[in-house]
């Protein structure tokens, strides 16, 4: 399902989850139900086709996959994934308007702090009151 679109690159942003592949479309054997995560798709599916799989399943460093590109999960090649000692940057937009952001909230006592998030990988701020992350 889309959730937004990406700011640097234009591409669509989706949640984790894969709409689903019938037996056959992949390998002979290998289908995924919709609504599974696409890590375990992914892995189900390198087991029962001896890991020939085409970019439409797996999902790249940047945690996208197929043409035309799409996000799924991850996102770090829009901001720098390794700077946690602030908030990240905007990497997309939701499309209830709100930013998206990358994973980290900065640091506190020197460590890397990851927001508790909600259901739909978002929390209450001060300024935005809304905020998002990626997972």
């Amino acid at each position: 399902k889309r959730v937004g679109m990406a700011l640097r690159t234009g591409g669509d942003i989706f949640g984790p989850l894969v709409a689903g592949f019938e037996d056959g479309e992949i390998c002979d054997g290998g289908e995924c139900e919709s609504g599974v995560d696409i890590a375990s798709c992914a892995a189900h599916l390198e087991a029962t086709c001896q890991g020939e799989l085409s970019p439409k399943v797996l999902v790249d460093a940047c945690g996208g996959r197929e043409s035309p590109y799409r996000f799924h999960k991850g996102m770090e090649c829009l901001y720098d994934a390794s700077d946690w000692s602030s908030h990240s940057a905007a990497v997309g937009v939701a499309l209830d308007g709100y930013l998206i952001y990358g994973k980290w909230e900065g640091s506190q006592g020197g460590s890397a702090e990851s927001p508790v998030l909600d259901a739909c990988n978002g929390h209450t701020g001060v300024v935005p009151s809304s905020i998002y992350h990626e997972a």
